[in-house]
């Protein structure tokens, strides 16, 4: 029975210190192998995706200061390299090539390469040590200033050699990028909006709700009674200034009616500097009603915002048009947005061939505005000179509206000079 006990005793040593050493034994991933089967080489960080430099501060508005981003080589293989790998990279202009095919069928600006003297790579030669899955790190110093920020850069680098191991196809190329930058300079964004109300139309708080919804700094409201029987008669310009909080405004008449007026209303959220206003000539009683004011934008910066109706018959449209474009000659050395009905589509009718010579369109496939159901034509259009100066932000026409027009909405960007 004692020897048994001895056996047994053998037994259960030698089994402990069998599971001990194989409880030591070096994991797989860890061992060192001189194979390049399987084993890959790769850039760390990348593949398709970019890493966008920090080139301009939209907060601060100012070109960053020059700066740097590491990047290495790395060793996938199950378990690590017995020896050094030597990994040479090389900028690749193949891949961006590649890419700009892709862009151009998209309809997007190409690629520039990154301008030579905008950056520095202090090493193309990484070594990946023995025992080790990461190389050292090669260092990219990029100077913002030396970018032109109305471009998009790209510059790739890639592995073009790795000691006889295979390379990762998916991970050879590392891409960095300058997006174009749009420079915002100092200003104010601006709502502008053109709305008829149509003939007789003396609910005031309905068309309030309609404006307030987009709450415009500068105001035309067309087809707009004052103190005319069938208003009440009421000062119809007054009440709406008051519903949509905009004090400033002027009335330009188009027609002496109903022992009132009929006109065009320009309202403005700013103070009027000075104003004046004008009947464009027409062979009938009603004719085109023109109002203009001169506002302060802030201390240094004045603005013309001007609005008219021009009649919807050609012929008596033409003798109005001439007038209109003479009146903004007066303007040219200052900002102008001149809004309101020119009874043509945008940008082909006569009056904005005559008007082009001054003004900026901002859209060339504008959305129709009339009828408010089912819009299918133009009643409302708004254009500025300088365009220098402004920066499109969107135009459309509302969704809703309490006449048979949709009112039109452009808001802009003015830059101060």
């Amino acid at each position: 029975m004692r020897i048994m006990k001895i056996n047994s005793f053998v037994a259960l040593l030698i089994l402990s210190v069998g599971l001990h050493s194989c409880n030591t034994e070096t994991p797989a991933y860890e061992r060192l192998t001189t194979s390049k089967e399987g084993a890959q080489v790769f850039l760390a960080k990348g593949g398709s995706e970019y890493h966008y430099l920090n080139t301009y501060s939209r907060e601060d508005q100012t070109v960053s200061a020059p700066d740097s981003i590491k990047f290495n080589a790395g060793f996938g293989a199950l378990g690590l390299p017995a020896n050094p790998i030597n990994v040479k990279l090389t900028q690749n202009l193949n891949a961006i090539d590649s890419i700009n095919e892709i862009r151009e069928m998209n309809g997007e600006a190409p690629y520039l390469p990154f301008p030579e003297n905008a950056y520095d790579i202090n090493q193309l030669n990484l070594d990946i040590p023995s025992r080790s899955e990461y190389s050292n790190y090669a260092t990219l110093k990029y100077y913002p200033e030396k970018f032109d920020f109305d471009n998009n850069y790209l510059l790739a680098i890639s592995v073009d050699d790795a000691s006889g191991y295979a390379i990762n196809p998916e991970k050879r190329t590392i891409f960095f990028a300058v997006s174009e930058v749009k420079i915002i300079k100092p200003g104010i964004d601006l709502t502008i909006m053109s709305y008829g109300i149509g003939s007789g139309n003396k609910n005031m708080q309905s068309l309030a709700v309609d404006i307030n919804e987009y709450n415009p700094d500068l105001l035309i409201v067309r087809e707009i009674d004052r103190n005319t029987t069938r208003s009440g008669p009421s000062d119809l310009p007054e009440i709406l200034s008051s519903l949509i909080d905009m004090p400033h405004y002027i009335y330009a008449n188009g027609l002496n009616y109903q022992g009132g007026e009929y006109g065009t209303a320009i309202f403005s959220k700013f103070p009027i500097n000075s104003s004046s206003t004008a009947m464009l000539p027409t062979y009938v009683s009603e004719k085109g009603p023109l109002g203009i004011i001169n506002v302060q934008i802030n201390e240094q910066e004045q603005l013309i915002f001007a609005g008219t109706h021009l009649n919807a018959i050609e012929d008596r449209r033409i003798t109005q048009t001439p007038v209109l474009v003479d009146s903004m000659n007066n303007y040219k050395s200052i900002p102008v947005i001149l809004g309101g009905n020119f009874n043509t589509p945008p940008g082909t009718g006569d009056p904005y061939q005559l008007l082009s010579d001054q003004f900026s369109f901002p859209c060339t496939s504008c959305p129709p505005n009339f009828p408010a159901d089912n819009p299918a034509s133009y009643t409302d259009f708004i254009m500025f000179s300088h365009p220098e100066r402004f920066d499109i932000i969107n135009y459309r026409v509302g969704v809703t509206s309490a006449s048979r027009h949709l009112p039109v909405i452009l808001k802009v960007r003015l830059e101060f000079e």
